[in-house]
This record gives structure tokens, C-alpha cells and sequence, in this order.
């Protein structure tokens, strides 16, 4: 009876279960559970298990990663709030950002979301756990995005992860001529979209050759933006039949 079990997709979170989370999603990365933008099978079991642990609480892998998808969602509108400003101190009676009522009117009006934190907003030690998760992405040249943990990972891993890149960015010459994609900045936000869409298929977990394959190949900035164009019933059909033909 000393452990509690909460059943259902819905889960309700305290602040400081909140901490044991990002701690725990923290330790993983490090750990280098985390290769692209999400969690490898063993990085959410470790999750699953030790937030069980240290909290008593039974938590699924839907349930965590919804909250690891709202505390995402929060901070890039947090960042988007506070964008293009300096000097904003933290007001810890209001529990959020220390300014005008003339200053939050605009921002709010500029950013409708926003509203959600004009009295609590996001404190300083929860955004510095929610920069260490979510700031990941960083440009490397001009087509590929590659995900940053924090820390840097084995030589040798590192090694063969720019071998894989660079042979995607040879192979995506042939995709490009496939596909026509109308010119458009690169997105920071693309890896992140492409492997969000990916998390929602289940099966691609099964077979790990594809499900490596697929988070590289996406990596490359062509290769995530024909992903994210093509119909959602259709993605994973693609995707497919692009890995046969790389096995080929």
C-alpha cells in the first residue's frame, strides 16, 4: 500500500515531482540515452524506473512523455516571450517575470499563448533544467541539423555518427532530385518536428536497424523538410520504402 500507481494517459504533477523529472530526463542525457531529440528504448525505461523510484509514482512511457511534450511546448513559449528582451529579473511573490502591466499587455498581445504565464511563469531553476533538455538542436552548415546533449559523446561514437552524416548528405543529392522543395530558410525547430512525427509510430520501435537509420536520415535538413511535406497516412510508407532502397 506504500506505493501509489496512478492508471490512464492523464497523470497530475507537483512541482517538485516536476524536478525529479527533469533531473532524471537530465541524468539520461548525459548518459547519452538521448541520441537525436528523444529518449532511446533504454533511456525511457531508465526514466520509467527511476521516477518510480524516487516518487513511489507508477507512470507509463504515454503518460511521461506527455509531460516531457508539455514542459517542451512551455519553454519554447516562455522563450518566445521573452525573446529580444534583457534584464527581465524573476518577481517571486508573483512567481513570474518582473515587469510592467503596460509591458505584459504587448507581449500578450504579440503572444496570445503567453496569457498562461502572467502570474506562473516558468522559475529560473526549472528553465535552466528545461534549457539543459530542450536546447539540443544547433546548425552545422547549411542541410544538416545535429543534436546537441550537453555533453560530448565518446570519440569513437562521435566518430561514426560523421561518418553516417556524411554519407546522408551524399545520398539526400538523389532524394533532392526526387522531390522538389520550395527554398526556404532552414527551420531550427525541423529535426525536432520530423522525430516528434516519428515518435507516433510504434512499430518502427521493433526493428532497431530502421529506427537508427530513420532518426540519421532525417538529420539531414532535406530529408526532414520531404518527411514533414508528405500526407501524414503516407510518412511512414515513405519512410520505408526510402530504408529498403538504402539496403539495396
Amino acid at each position: 500500500m506504500g506505493k501509489q500507481k496512478t492508471v490512464g494517459v492523464s497523470a497530475s504533477w507537483e512541482n517538485a515531482q516536476v524536478h525529479v523529472f527533469c533531473d532524471i530526463c537530465i541524468r539520461e542525457i548525459d548518459l547519452g540515452n538521448r541520441p537525436t531529440t528523444h529518449f532511446s528504448k533504454e533511456g525511457w525505461k531508465n526514466v520509467i524506473d527511476n521516477f518510480k523510484a524516487r516518487t513511489g509514482l507508477t507512470y507509463d512511457r504515454a503518460q511521461l512523455k506527455n509531460k516531457w511534450d508539455q514542459l517542451k511546448r512551455d519553454w519554447k513559449l516562455w522563450r518566445d516571450l521573452k525573446r529580444g528582451e534583457t534584464g527581465l529579473g524573476w518577481n517571486p511573490i508573483k512567481k513570474t517575470i518582473d515587469a510592467s502591466d503596460e509591458w505584459w499587455k504587448e507581449r500578450i498581445e504579440m503572444l496570445p499563448a503567453a496569457k498562461k504565464f502572467r502570474f506562473v511563469g516558468i522559475a529560473p531553476d526549472l528553465e535552466e533544467k528545461l534549457d539543459r533538455m530542450f536546447s539540443q538542436v544547433v546548425a552545422n552548415g547549411e542541410n544538416v541539423w545535429i543534436p546537441s546533449t550537453g555533453a560530448m559523446p565518446p570519440k569513437g561514437k562521435k566518430q561514426i555518427m560523421e561518418s553516417h552524416i556524411e554519407k546522408l548528405v551524399e545520398s539526400s543529392k538523389s532524394v533532392a532530385s526526387s522531390f522538389l522543395m520550395p527554398a526556404k530558410p532552414p527551420n531550427v525547430y525541423l529535426l525536432n518536428e520530423a522525430l516528434d512525427e516519428l515518435e507516433k509510430y510504434p512499430e518502427i520501435y521493433e526493428d532497431k536497424k530502421f529506427y537508427d537509420w530513420a532518426t540519421l536520415f532525417l538529420m539531414t535538413l532535406i530529408n526532414g523538410a520531404t518527411f514533414m511535406g508528405i500526407p501524414s497516412d503516407k510518412r511512414l510508407e515513405w519512410l520505408q520504402n526510402r530504408y529498403m532502397h538504402s539496403s539495396s
